[in-house]
């Protein structure tokens, strides 16, 4: 399974390195693409969520025309998971939960006050979305480690408390050795304003290119590097932490040896002629895949319901089986 946010406001490059591009050469038997609406549900209400699910799913199911992907809302799993969520809850510590927990450092210092129950709650959601669906591979970037570490050892606890309960152990399958960054070699985040999203216009791209190759941001991620560009600027390579390189990697459009060899910066046009054409011609495909598939989305997303309630209703069943959870 993968997964990501809806408020994320639609797919963008990370998601689809991280959770899709790998699909095109791995076929899996069941892949499910598991997308949290709960916070967006609060906020913005059932009818606006409805229509930003759909139109998320659309953006996912466009990005791998070609693979078997059930795109699913999250509160929709949990609710067909009654008995494995509130099983999930007794059997998990509060430290446990603490501990695993994205904000766990902020909390610690006081800096964020204002967190929810429902947002503390993520890793419990996230554990009863890998059991409930009975998930071998969490394609997920490597920042999500920490909440599948967690759900490994929560899957463990599980079989041995529910008896013949054989529950397979979640791995973190990454689509790229490390998680792709913005320009400004942070996280990919609306908020931030550093996504490419796949419903950028092609200027959007552009601005987007123009941003990875600029020097300053690399300087500005690593100041020791800045003196010596300045001794020698014409000769001076930037090595591979050179966020363009990432995304030409991504594209299997550099060899091992430009890594090691670097770029200067007269390689930079051609550099950035080549990803930009990559680039577009990928968002004019998914552009042209999901003008296809919106029209029968929402039989697309009846068999995926379908699909979710066929891969949880055993877990539920085995669940209940142990007499330690009513309806």
């Amino acid at each position: 399974m993968g997964g990501a946010r809806l408020t994320d406001s639609g797919l963008h490059f990370g998601h689809y390195l991280g959770c899709l591009s790998h699909l095109h050469s791995l076929r899996y038997r069941n892949y499910v693409f598991v997308v949290r609406d709960n916070e967006f549900r609060y906020r913005f209400g059932q009818a606006e969520t409805h229509f930003a699910f759909t139109d998320f799913a659309a953006d996912v199911l466009a990005a791998c025309p070609g693979a078997q992907i059930h795109v699913v809302r999250q509160t929709d799993l949990i609710l067909a998971s009654p008995r494995l969520r509130t099983f999930l809850t007794h059997l998990i510590t509060a430290n446990q939960l603490f501990n695993a927990h994205a904000e766990r450092g902020a909390l610690m210092d006081g800096k964020r006050t204002n967190l929810s129950v429902a947002q503390l709650e993520f890793p419990i959601d996230s554990v009863c979305s890998y059991v409930g669906l009975q998930s071998r591979f969490i394609c997920m970037n490597d920042d999500n480690i920490r909440f599948v570490n967690f759900g490994a050892e929560v899957t463990r606890r599980l079989n041995n408390a529910v008896p013949s309960a054989t529950f397979p152990i979640p791995e973190l399958r990454t689509g790229m050795p490390s998680r792709i960054l913005g320009p400004d070699y942070q996280k990919m985040a609306f908020a931030r304003g550093n996504v490419l999203n796949f419903r950028d216009t092609d200027k959007g791209i552009n601005s987007f290119v123009d941003r990875l190759f600029r020097k300053s941001a690399f300087f500005s991620a690593f100041p020791s590097e800045h003196s010596r560009f300045e001794a020698s600027p014409k000769t001076y390579r930037f090595d591979q932490r050179f966020l363009p390189f990432s995304y030409l990697r991504a594209f299997d459009l550099v060899s091992a040896a430009d890594l090691s060899a670097g770029m200067v910066m007269g390689d930079f046009n051609d550099r950035k002629r080549i990803l930009l054409s990559a680039i577009l011609n990928l968002f004019q495909s998914w552009r042209e895949a999901r003008s296809r598939i919106f029209p029968e989305i929402e039989l697309r997303l009846a068999d995926s319901q379908r699909k979710m309630l066929e891969l949880a209703e055993p877990v539920e069943q085995l669940i209940s089986s142990t007499g330690k959870v009513s309806n």
